[in-house]
């Protein structure tokens, strides 16, 4: 199963997320890996960057990959 939570900056989605890999992985006895997208921003080292909220800020080639790496190596 794959769970996305969305919401604006500074909402608690670390939170929630690390909350439910915590008490689930423990409660069933399974492996959950949290993905943030903080993980993925693709210019954030160029000195004009200023829209972390922007969906162009992130490289989701990459995250795309992730998940799919995850989907078919632990589940």
């Amino acid at each position: 199963m794959i769970l996305a939570i969305a919401g604006g900056t500074g909402s608690g989605k670390t939170t929630v997320s690390h909350a439910l890999k915590k008490n689930y992985s423990k409660r069933f006895n399974i492996t959950i890996e949290v993905i943030s997208m903080d993980n993925y921003y693709k210019n954030a080292k160029k000195k004009n960057f200023d829209n972390y909220d922007h969906p162009q800020a992130f490289d989701m080639d990459l995250l795309l990959k992730r998940i799919v790496f995850y989907k078919h190596n632990w589940m």
